[in-house]
């Protein structure tokens, strides 16, 4: 268990959808106890980039929480690679980490935003409140978010979705 040190840290895993290697950036608290279940915030990236883990504000939490870098590979949106992906880290992750399944947490910007909104829409169980930004989601599903907290930003500037703001409440 030397790898569960608190922190931040990158662990490398082999995917089964093709064999390559993929990224996950993660933090763990520094009071982490792997006997103890914890919040969970999944940060949905495009590639392998993924660094919210690098930049997490921890002071400012309101309590100790794993995060999670987390990539569709290139596939978001809805995409079946995307969320396939997506899906087998997250099984790595919850098989490895006590997880509160009732506080998983997800957001992602951009295609991120894209993915965060796709995961929630197609397996509306999983997250407890989402936030994507600068993205859309699928308005065909949009109704399986009727119980899920979400919480978006999209900014004036944005030629591609600010006319389209108001039409997701």
């Amino acid at each position: 268990d030397f790898w569960m040190k608190p922190g931040r840290q990158d662990f490398y895993i082999r995917s089964i959808l093709d064999h390559c290697i993929v990224r996950i950036g993660a933090y763990l608290p520094v009071d982490y106890d792997p006997a103890r279940a914890y919040p969970a915030v999944l940060v949905l990236a495009t590639g392998n980039e993924g660094t919210y883990c690098d930049e997490l504000d921890v002071e400012n939490l309101l309590e100790h929480s794993l995060c999670f870098d987390i990539t569709g590979r290139g596939f978001t949106g809805g995409s079946y690679t995307g969320l396939a992906s997506i899906m087998e880290i997250w099984r790595w992750i919850s098989g490895r980490f006590r997880i509160d399944e009732d506080r998983v947490y997800m957001m992602g910007g951009s295609n991120g935003g894209y993915a965060t909104y796709a995961l929630a829409q197609n397996i509306p169980h999983l997250a407890a409140a989402v936030c994507p930004m600068i993205s859309y989601p699928q308005m065909r599903t949009i109704r399986n978010l009727s119980n899920t907290p979400t919480y978006t930003f999209v900014s004036g500037q944005d030629h591609i979705f600010a006319r389209n703001k108001n039409e997701v409440k």
